[in-house]
């Protein structure tokens, strides 16, 4: 080992590598660089690799006269020591093991301290005293098939809870952000369920639970109240208050199991539930584990489970907004995202997943009632239309003169008067060329 005894102290690896380089590029011959690029690199990983990089600094900046012949040969000895120990592969494969076990490692004591936390949370319920922890003794065998055997096999398909939105046994997000009424499109969309009603498309009448870790009781009772004040079902709805966090999943697989029907369970909210400390939302090992044990429960027992959560805060509506980690878009099944920026106007609601693709839908939402007014695109060019017919009168007018007006596009203006036209709503004159451009005014029977 080279003599550090009168050195000044160290400089970090941060601070030196840089320089280090530097120092190689004048003692260590070009054939064997590759392997001191290597050092260079993994030196946090190697103390005496580092140490080595470090000496040659020293020497080449304090020494360079009095100790050089003497440095070169000592790590020239090294160099030929450490490469008849670790060939270059070897210790690249070394150094992506060790990486792998950390990571493994930090993993395993996030989820080991997340099931400590959760090990006593059983929520004081009276209704829960029927339920019985789910366990599953058999042991699985996986069956070889081809695909004509796996495709003419018996399905115990359940249908759609809501027709090509929401199958049985899924897991779905529902995403937005904080104040813009994401539990109150739940409410609405539980409300709707446990009764059968429509929620966009066809449902399927379906017991329902509410687990708030969001709300005071005062308020989601209010808010229940209002939502649900001309259902004729409110037996198949449910909500548990007061639930201890973090949430025990065996807790929630026993609550589902328990019950005599599948149906749709919303968990209000992810971050509210689980409680993750600093930055362990944004962590995969951390969420991952809790969405996919959410989405192993969801299969097992065929209730879907929802869970809300926030987007971040530069978010624009889409399910990458969702805040976190990656995991937030592999895992669930379907993506709900909602967008209100003003509270009396029609919101956005967008669906991603295994479904088929669908344009974003406008809804207008309040705490009385939920109106589904088609989709945005729809909702826009009924906007536009309302627009031009506001202007059209019985006097006739160029689409140029109703454009500057509405501030909409020539274009747009010309598509919404034709359609006022074939729907006979509108009339023109002129033969529709430059110096002759078509007059538009209103049905004299309109008028």
């Amino acid at each position: 080992m080279i003599d550090n005894s009168d050195k000044t102290p160290e400089k970090t690896f941060s601070t030196s590598l840089e320089e280090g380089k530097r120092v190689l590029d004048k003692f260590i011959p070009k054939e064997e660089r590759e392997f001191w690029d290597g050092v260079l690199v993994n030196a946090n990983l190697d103390g005496e690799a580092d140490t080595i990089a470090l000496t040659g600094f020293e020497a080449y900046q304090k020494e360079w006269d009095k100790r050089w012949k003497q440095k070169e040969e000592e790590a020239r000895g090294k160099l030929v020591k450490l490469e008849k120990e670790f060939p270059l592969q070897d210790r690249i494969l070394a150094i992506s093991q060790m990486k792998a076990r950390d990571r493994f490692k930090k993993d395993l004591q996030e989820l080991e301290e997340y099931e400590l936390n959760s090990k006593n949370s059983i929520p004081p319920v009276k209704s829960l005293e029927v339920a019985v922890a789910a366990t599953n003794t058999e042991v699985y065998q996986p069956k070889f098939l081809n695909w004509d055997e796996f495709v003419n096999q018996p399905s115990n398909d359940q249908g759609w809870i809501i027709e090509d939105i929401l199958r049985p046994g899924w897991l779905a997000v529902l995403g937005g952000h904080g104040k813009q009424g994401k539990t109150t499109l739940a409410i609405h969309l539980l409300n709707c369920l446990s009764q059968g009603k429509q929620f966009i498309n066809n449902t399927l009448a379906v017991p329902v639970i509410h687990l708030n870790f969001e709300m005071g009781e005062d308020d989601i009772r209010e808010l229940v109240r209002a939502i649900s004040s001309d259902s004729q079902v409110k037996a198949n709805a449910n909500i548990i208050n007061q639930i201890p966090s973090p949430l025990d999943l065996r807790w929630l697989e026993s609550l589902l199991v328990s019950q005599e029907l599948p149906g749709v369970c919303v968990i209000d909210s992810f971050r509210a539930a689980f409680m993750l400390a600093g930055d362990s939302e944004n962590q995969a090992g951390t969420v991952g584990v809790i969405l996919r044990t959410l989405q192993a429960i969801a299969r097992r027992t065929k209730w879907s489970i929802i869970v809300i959560h926030h987007f971040r805060k530069s978010g624009t509506g889409e399910a990458l907004d969702l805040a976190g980690s990656g995991e937030w878009l592999a895992a669930p099944d379907v993506i709900y995202t909602w967008s209100c920026t003003k509270p009396k106007e029609p919101g956005t609601f967008t669906i991603t997943g295994r479904v088929s693709p669908t344009e974003p839908l406008s809804i207008r939402l309040s705490r009385e009632k939920i109106e589904f007014l088609g989709t945005v695109t729809q909702q826009t060019i009924e906007l536009e239309r309302q627009m031009v017919l506001m202007l059209l009168s019985d006097n006739p007018q160029t689409s140029e003169e109703i454009g500057r007006l509405t501030e909409l596009p020539s274009s747009t203006v010309r598509k919404r008067l034709e359609e006022l036209f074939q729907n006979k709503v509108a009339e023109r004159s002129g033969a529709g060329k430059r110096g002759d451009p078509y007059l538009w005014k209103l049905q004299e029977d309109e008028v």
